[in-house]
């Protein structure tokens, strides 16, 4: 007697197979679009170097911007985790050029890279930093805002409004990065306009510090962000699990590495089938 096979009804496998092959170029276009994958690493100060792309941080491994200078309101262009441009772009209220290098004898290599050299970030005056351009969708917004030199300094960070959601970051090296010590952790949805967040000094008198920022884009295996997690997705994600390549922000595919170890696999299938809505049409 054949064996069944049971499938929960949401199974994309089940909804019919015929319904998965689809027109190579919508594929093709899908994988290739403009800012499709739009994590972004970003080091602030370039004197103790630059982290390499081995660096997740709290985040993702990928390439660091690194940006020395800001002017007031001027846009600052990105590259995404693969080095490729992206149309996201930086800019802040308050224009900088002076970084200060501050050695802690704990950090080492990239982490040393990273949190070992700082940048203003306001005092009793907020600076006001603000993405625009990003791909629509939910992102953790990490702010590194640690002070080498001290175990007391705090900066505050907060997500607009500015003061909503304060978050005090600075602390004693535990050996790693700490939410709280070392950066704090927003969800935010971009829906349209920009994502702003506002820094200054922890206590009133005293100076904040940036380090860097890592935005996260949240995987939805919605690619084509049509509001739904049907067919056609999965027609992407069939393709894009079969493709030869180490990760999925190289091409477009990080949409739905759902665990973000940088591949996918049948973890990721599984996170995808319990997305899976079907059509809105």
């Amino acid at each position: 007697m054949p064996i069944e096979s049971k499938r929960p009804e949401n199974d994309p496998l089940r909804a019919g197979r015929g319904a998965l092959v689809v027109l190579a170029g919508v594929v093709a276009a899908a994988c290739t679009a403009p800012g499709f994958a739009q994590s972004l690493n970003i080091d602030f100060s370039d004197l103790a170097g630059v982290p390499s792309n081995e660096l997740a941080a709290a985040g993702l491994p990928g390439e660091w911007n690194a940006v020395s200078e800001m002017s007031a309101n001027d846009a600052v262009s990105l590259v995404g985790l693969d080095g490729a441009p992206t149309e996201a772009v930086l800019s802040s209220n308050v224009g900088w050029t002076k970084t200060l290098a501050v050695e802690n004898e704990n950090t080492t290599g990239d982490v040393e890279r990273l949190l070992d050299d700082v940048a203003p970030a306001g005092s009793d005056i907020l600076f006001h930093w603000r993405f625009e351009a990003l791909e629509l969708g939910q992102y953790e917004v990490l702010v590194y805002a640690w002070y080498p030199a001290s175990s007391t300094s705090r900066t505050m960070v907060s997500i607009d409004p500015c003061h909503a959601d304060a978050r005090y970051i600075g602390g004693p090296w535990s050996g790693g990065f700490e939410e709280g010590v070392t950066h704090s952790r927003f969800v935010v949805e971009f829906t349209a306009g920009d994502i702003e967040f506002c820094t200054a000094g922890g206590e009133l008198g005293s100076g904040g510090i940036i380090n860097g920022i890592q935005l996260v884009k949240i995987p939805t295996g919605d690619p084509d962000q049509d509001g739904d997690v049907d067919l056609t997705d999965f027609s992407l994600f069939a393709w894009c699990i079969a493709q030869p390549f180490d990760s999925p922000a190289a091409n477009g595919c990080d949409v739905f590495d759902f665990d973000h170890d940088q591949d996918l696999d049948l973890t990721d299938y599984g996170a995808f089938t319990a997305a899976f809505t079907g059509s809105n049409d």
